[in-house]
């Protein structure tokens, strides 16, 4: 894949733009704004609502994924386990080794592989949402900052200590 360039001004201070080769994977994001010219004065004593994503209305797929070229990639909705189930996917495409499942909370969504647990993954670690009970996981021992990033924390959770 070739390198793209751009001419962006060097004085520029927003977050940094993924490498072509590398997924986007955000980790639980505090609500404090990173587009912000302030952002790095905002009182960063406690984490913000780590959760604030889960509060919004989630994405669905696009509608051109409904017509696309490959039957396997037209999703379909699947039964979620309970009402309010924020880990099971709703949406769904392909077959096999190839299922995805969509992340609506993401902004914008995204399609990620269900078998080999890349869409279970990034539910647990990057939106806090647990496994057995689908919800997220609020009750934390402790917050930290993570990789000295402000704006990014992981918590403790008081159920399985990871």
């Amino acid at each position: 894949m070739p390198l793209q360039t751009s001419h962006q001004d060097v004085h520029h201070h927003g977050p940094p733009l993924p490498l072509p080769s590398r997924g986007v994977f955000r980790l639980l994001q505090s609500n404090t704004d990173p587009q912000s010219p302030h952002g790095h004065y905002s009182d960063l004593s406690d984490p913000s609502d780590m959760f604030f994503s889960l509060h919004e209305e989630k994405t669905t797929p696009p509608s051109e994924d409904l017509n696309a070229s490959d039957p396997d990639l037209v999703f379909h909705e699947q039964d979620l386990r309970y009402e309010g189930d924020l880990y099971t996917p709703r949406w769904v495409r392909g077959h096999g080794n190839k299922r995805e499942g969509w992340c609506g909370v993401c902004k914008p969504g995204r399609w990620l592989v269900l078998k080999n647990s890349t869409f279970w993954y990034h539910k647990s670690f990057c939106h806090g949402i647990s496994m057995a009970t689908g919800s997220p996981v609020h009750e934390l021992w402790e917050t930290r900052r993570m990789g000295g990033n402000p704006n990014v924390w992981e918590g403790l959770c008081r159920s399985c200590y990871e």
